[in-house]
């Protein structure tokens, strides 16, 4: 799957979707990819309806499905990888802190996309530190807003 050919791309994702569907036989990294939509059943019409013959211009842009699901599995990669050093950590904790393991990946994959972002449009490499520092800070922020939601819990239930 690791092109830079989007149509080819794109087809792998419809191939893992119409497959999981007709319960066939898939590759691994195809269950990967028809988890991740089953995740997401906002687009699950999308690949139902996806005609890869089709011009898929319309399909571009921040809000694509393909760069969603991509950034997913980015993120379950790196987390798996435990790479750049310490990201798995910092997933554990987050899915912990918001009790909800896709959430967590959503708070993780936003950063990524802007450190991605950001680095190629100032031409610059990508700087895992200031990555994991992002991410770090993830877990610092719930917490706090943890604390803020149980003390008006607690005033509430006064």
């Amino acid at each position: 799957m690791f092109s830079t050919d989007q149509t080819a791309l794109r087809a792998f994702y419809k191939k893992s979707w119409d497959k999981l569907k007709n319960k066939e036989n898939l590759s691994d990294l195809e269950k990967q990819v028809a988890a991740i939509i089953l995740e997401h059943p906002e687009y699950h019409k999308f690949f139902d309806e996806l005609d890869l013959n089709s011009d898929l211009k319309s399909h571009l842009g921040p809000d694509t499905p393909f760069m969603h699901l991509g950034l997913h599995l980015g993120i379950r990669d790196q987390i798996a990888l435990n790479n750049p050093t310490g990201i798995r950590e910092i997933y554990n904790q987050l899915t912990n802190n918001l009790n909800n393991s896709h959430d967590a990946e959503h708070k993780m994959l936003e950063i990524l996309a802007e450190e991605l972002w950001s680095s190629q449009r100032n031409k610059t490499d990508f700087n895992t530190q200031e990555y994991l520092n992002k991410l770090s800070s993830l877990n610092n922020n719930n917490k706090t807003n943890n604390k803020t939601n149980n003390k008006t819990k607690i005033k509430e239930q006064t």
